[in-house]
């Protein structure tokens, strides 16, 4: 089984754009309301099942209000946090 990951590095998160991270919570929503017919505050459910499938992040399904990330899905998904919503140095 994957192993879950508890720490989240301080950098880059100093360094987000808050912008682009309201972008993409507002193209999340949209998202919702455009294949669901409402803006929910969940995130799609197809997704995290797809994410779970590829054993990225813990069960969606379960009674809490949060999943976990294991470790390969915690280092992709900071990857794909960086690339659109942090601030290049230099």
């Amino acid at each position: 089984m994957a192993r879950k990951v508890e720490a989240r590095p301080p950098e880059p998160f100093e360094r987000v754009d808050p912008a682009l991270l309201d972008e993409a919570v507002l193209a999340i929503l949209y998202y919702n309301a455009a294949t669901a017919g409402g803006a929910w505050k969940s995130l799609p459910w197809d997704a995290t099942d797809r994410l779970r499938k590829a054993n990225l992040i813990s069960d969606p399904a379960k009674a809490r209000k949060s999943m976990d990330l294991f470790e390969e899905g915690f280092e992709k998904g900071g990857a794909a946090f960086e690339r659109p919503f942090v601030r290049k140095v230099g």
